[in-house]
């Protein structure tokens, strides 16, 4: 049997499965993994790793430098506003500040659970990916901030498990519910796993790990904040999610993709938008003041597409897809 030219090539059914999964695939890096081809051309001797490790560490590093400085840009902010500013202003400076490590965040996240290997190793890639933005996050804001670490260490731990925990489960569901997954550059033909009644336990295990975690930790964190931050993370998951399968794909992109892309996107832009009128003025001026809200959050949700569209150029050079 040849070898075919396409990476994600459907496999000839006259062949018996076994020596279907012994196949190699002829994988041309400068069309599929552009970026390894740059590195080494065709000379790679193990492209499957070297798509996964360098799309999976270029997700992590500018996560990690987005997350340490988000308190560095609100000291910024603080110095530069000495006054309280109008909310339009707020608003878009918030945005500015945390949205670019907030989508990076949620799509890493999500991406690392929508991926197609076993849910122990999604689940150790997710922490290793988010863990260390969350730790330079915390020792940036004790260098800006003077407080004290018995208090800002909970905290910031309860309300960025949430983000997690909310992320994971869109990756994982949408797994579940949809034909799709992510995939790294592949050179065999084996079929990809499925989700079996093994996954599922270790979900339920995972789950009530994290739970646990978060149940012995002793915060004052409002219940509100910790939702709010889990829902536009959630938000934000389903943004990326979306985004993989528009634009991951080995076909054109469609209308549908691009316009599902931008309503989640303005979506999760919208939800921080109404939080913090809410905060700020009460429910009543989300609506009230749609002429602030609106624009407002438009500009947030290009915010938001601009590096999640960066997240998935990076991972498309990679060699990663969205697979069936």
């Amino acid at each position: 049997m040849n070898a075919s030219p396409r990476l994600f090539d459907d496999v000839s059914q006259d062949v018996p499965m076994s020596h279907q999964a012994m196949d190699v695939v002829e994988v041309d890096l400068a069309e599929n993994a552009p970026l390894l081809f740059r590195f080494d051309g065709n000379t790679s001797s193990d492209p499957d790793r070297a798509s996964v490790g360098l799309g999976l560490a270029g997700l992590g590093v500018l996560l990690f430098c987005l997350s340490v400085a988000i308190p560095l840009g609100i000291e910024l902010v603080e110095d530069v506003f000495s006054g309280r500013p109008a909310f339009w202003v707020m608003g878009g400076v918030a945005m500015l500040v945390i949205f670019p490590a907030g989508s990076v965040g949620s799509f890493s996240i999500a991406a690392a659970m929508f991926w197609h290997v076993p849910l122990v190793i999604r689940y150790a890639v997710a922490i290793a990916l988010f863990v260390p933005s969350v730790v330079g996050f915390t020792i940036s804001l004790a260098m800006v901030e003077t407080v004290d670490w018995a208090d800002i260490v909970p905290s910031v731990a309860v309300l960025f498990s949430s983000v997690f925990v909310c992320a994971a489960t869109v990756g994982i569901l949408a797994q579940l519910c949809t034909p799709w997954t992510l995939a790294h550059l592949r050179t065999t033909s084996e079929q990809l796993p499925r989700l079996g009644i093994q996954t599922l336990i270790q979900l339920t295990t995972i789950v009530a790990i994290t739970f646990a975690f978060v149940s012995v930790l002793k915060s004052e964190v409002p219940i509100e904040a910790t939702l709010a931050f889990g829902g536009v993370s959630a938000l934000g998951a389903v943004m990326g999610i979306v985004a993989c399968v528009a634009y991951l794909r080995d076909a054109p992109v469609g209308r549908k993709g691009v316009i599902a892309s931008c309503v989640t996107a303005f979506a999760m832009s919208f939800a921080f938008v109404a939080c913090l009128a809410t905060v700020e003025f009460g429910w009543q001026s989300v609506v009230y003041q749609a002429h602030v809200t609106l624009p407002l959050s438009l500009f947030g949700a290009a915010i938001i597409g601009a590096f999640t569209s960066a997240c998935v150029y990076w991972l498309r050079q990679c060699g990663w897809r969205c697979v069936r």
